[in-house]
């Protein structure tokens, strides 16, 4: 995975975590520290590897609940998508080493990952204001959201799927951060549906829910 600037995405996730206010119901899962229930939560993703050591560097900012890890995996999405799309904005500027079908595929690449930031966006907006009472249009415009990003990721790759392997190291380049940057999104998608879930299951999971 790209490296990305660690101390900005703590601050994301510890600005989100101070956001709750006293009406949120969202308790925590007592006897469960942060790395079992990081580990444990992450059973639902297709990438359940990625998805711990994605989320573990920053257990220290996030407590034991289902809506607080969905909120760090959206973030950590979130961040790697701008970091991926600064990138390849850079790459332009190697265009003596593209063909010119792979400019145009690199071209619609990155109007992919600017529509894939503002998804996860309205995505975190609609999650830090979920209300009870709007529960399910809520979590199912979130889900529709973070459905589009990871269609534009798939959008992305089908670009380059037309691209002569031997136009080779920018296309192979792009591959692997849009992959990786998928996975991100589908592990944060399973996350939100398993809160869609269980969110009012018996199972004293609540989070962060205002009432």
């Amino acid at each position: 995975m790209d490296s990305r600037p660690a101390t900005v995405l703590v601050i994301i996730v510890s600005a989100i975590m101070a956001s709750a206010t006293a009406k949120d119901v969202n308790p925590q899962h007592s006897g469960t520290s942060i790395a079992e229930f990081i580990k444990s939560s992450c059973q639902v993703s297709r990438y359940p590897q990625l998805c711990v050591s994605s989320l573990s560097p920053y257990a220290g900012s996030l407590k034991p609940t289902l809506c607080d890890l969905v909120k760090a995996a959206m973030n950590v999405s979130l961040v790697n998508a701008r970091t991926v799309s600064v990138w390849a904005a850079g790459l332009k500027g190697r265009s003596a080493e593209m063909s010119e079908r792979e400019r145009a595929a690199l071209n619609d690449c990155i109007q992919n990952f600017d529509d894939t930031v503002d998804e996860i966006q309205k995505s975190l907006k609609e999650l830090e204001q979920l209300q009870r009472s709007n529960f399910n249009p809520q979590m199912n415009d979130m889900q529709t959201f973070m459905s589009a990003a990871l269609t534009d990721q798939g959008s992305c790759l089908n670009g380059f799927e037309d691209v002569k392997a031997a136009a080779g190291k920018i296309s192979a380049m792009v591959k692997v951060r849009v992959q990786n940057e998928s996975e991100l999104i589908s592990n944060a998608l399973a996350l939100l549906n398993a809160l869609a879930l269980n969110a009012f299951a018996n199972t004293g999971v609540d989070d962060g829910i205002h009432a």
